[in-house]
This record gives structure tokens, sequence and C-alpha cells, in this order.
């Protein structure tokens, strides 16, 4: 749950609550403050108000509970579904997943996440064979099989490892060469079920995974690095957690390492992980075509990658990427 503290000060003139909200949380439109007050998220001096209309006299301390489902609604409400194809046959649908929404449905909701949002925009059929899925902060080129025979083909190339991902990650830090590899098994914590632990070398146990990185740009104060990431396994926050072992925490991601503190004050902080799955190369399962998918840059990452690289293009050459 995300808790949204307003301190509106005596100076501020009288107004009606959905408009001081506006006017002092710009991360919220209009009518998402209108949705949340009616719902009761909105607490004026720990008083619960559901009209949006309410005058306000300042001073005053707002508070607004967003549940995680309300957050997630509120991100798919700004999306056209539609526009987020990036390839749609009879036998496969790619799509440029947004940051904030799983790909698939949690313990929490059935419905908050990227297959259902298609099936509602009229998009994906109610038959469908889920392949592969990015964390919910991640972004960028997600495939959809459409039958049984092409969820057989794609597993079968991700088992030879044909399948080739490129994602783009913004890190804290100067990374240990300007290309390297990192392996190790990765394993669940027993404390903290969501959290996983790496430990590097190699290991005969099911749970091996293996990252090759490159670096495509740096910079100090602050120390910032650009990667291309293409994991040759595809475990749970395996890029995630071997950046942290390289000392490049990616920005944004808290639970493995990163620290805001060490951002300038010019700079805020990301409101997610800034991991992008940029591009995937695989062979159509019933054409048998090569197929090369990129996602474009969503907003967020782009704003961070001009402020703290002006002289990058957002096309970053994915082909600089070395061959496993």
């Amino acid at each position: 749950m995300e808790h949204i503290r307003i301190n509106i000060p005596a100076s501020s003139a009288p107004d009606r609550l959905d408009r001081l909200i506006a006017r002092y949380y710009s991360r919220l439109s209009r009518r998402e403050i209108k949705r949340l007050i009616v719902r009761g998220a909105v607490y004026v001096n720990r008083r619960r108000i559901r009209q949006a209309s309410y005058q306000i006299f300042p001073p005053v301390v707002i508070q607004i509970f967003i549940k995680n489902n309300l957050q997630i609604e509120h991100i798919a409400e700004q999306i056209h579904w539609p526009s987020r194809i990036l390839f749609h046959d009879a036998h496969l649908i790619v799509v440029d997943k947004p940051a904030g929404i799983p790909t698939a449905p949690t313990r929490d909701s059935v419905v908050h996440n990227v297959y259902s949002y298609l099936q509602q925009a009229g998009i994906l059929q109610r038959h469908f064979y889920p392949f592969h899925r990015l964390d919910a902060e991640t972004s960028g080129v997600l495939i959809i099989p459409l039958s049984r025979r092409a969820v057989r083909s794609l597993n079968e190339q991700l088992r030879r490892r044909e399948i080739q991902k490129t994602y783009l990650a913004l890190c804290q830090g100067a990374p240990p060469s300007p290309q390297w590899t990192v392996s190790g098994s990765i394993s669940r914590q027993r404390t903290h079920p969501s959290r996983y632990t790496f430990s590097p070398g190699e290991h005969s146990s099911r749970n091996f995974s293996q990252t090759l990185f490159l670096r495509v740009a740096q910079r100090t104060q602050p120390e910032i690095s650009v990667i291309l990431a293409r994991p040759i396994t595809g475990k749970t926050h395996q890029i995630r957690l071997h950046l942290q072992y390289s000392g490049l925490p990616i920005l944004g991601d808290f639970r493995y390492g990163f620290s805001s503190a060490e951002l300038p004050g010019e700079i805020s902080s990301p409101e997610r992980t800034l991991l992008h799955c940029r591009e995937m190369v695989f062979v159509h399962p019933i054409t048998l075509d090569r197929l090369k998918i990129q996602a474009p840059l969503p907003a967020d990452f782009s704003r961070f990658l001009r402020l703290l690289f002006p002289d990058i293009s957002d096309n970053i050459n994915t082909n600089l990427m070395p061959t496993p």
C-alpha cells in the first residue's frame, strides 16, 4: 500500500478537496483523485472525506492510502492497450508490457494483470498459454502464445537457449569491466518468500543462473552506468540479483541494494526499478521466420536516461551485445 501525505500550509487559500490535492500532488489526475475520495482512501486531519467538493480551510494534513490494486488500476486506465501490441497473428501476441502491472494473476488479484487487461480490451482471446513473465515493475517485450503448438515450440527454443533476450538497465555504480558474466545459483529466502538470494560460482542445482553484461555508458557524480544484459537462463529476479552482486544495483530497486541517498538533490528517486526488456529474438513457432521484436523505452526510463546521459539516444544499439 502506498501512503501519500500532503501538508497544506496556512498560506494556501481555501478550496475544494480535489483541487487542493491536484495542486500539491501532480502525480494523480483529477479523475483519479475524485475516484480515490469517493472510495474512502482520502483523510483530512485523520478524518475520512468522501466528497470531492468538500471545502478545505488550511492548514491541514491530507493523507491518501492507495492499495496496490488501486495503483495498478490507475496505471491500466491510462494505457491504450491496442497501441502496446508489437506483433499479433493467429499464433502469437507480443505486447509492450507497461511497468507497474503484473504479467499474470497474483494471490492478491486475478483481475489486475496484463492478461486480464488485454482480454478486457478485446485483444487477447480466452484461450492462451502463458510462456514467460516479467516482474511487475519491469517493462518491455512480453510474448503470449495462443496455441499449444506455439507454446511447445517456444518452450523448446527456451530449453535449447535459442531465444535471445536483451534488457536495458540504469544502474548505480561502476561496472567491474566493460563486459562481464555472472554465474551462480538463485534461491528463495526462507524468511522472506518474495526475496531471493544469489550465490556465485558453478553449481549443479537446477537454480543455476547466468547473465552476460555490457557497459554502454558511464558517468560520475553521481556514478551511474547504462547496462545491457543478456540472460542465458531465466530465473526469478536474475538480472536484478546479478547486478547487485556486481555492485550495480538498478536505480529504483530498493529491494536489491539501491540507495536514493547517493543521488544528488536535483535528481529524484525513480518510482520503480529501471529495468526494461528491450528486445527478444526468436523463431516464429509456425512460420519459422526469425523475429526480432523491440519495445521502445517507456517515458519514465527515457526521462532518466536523458537527464543522466544527455548525449545518448533512446535507440541504444542492442547489436553491441556479444553473442554467448
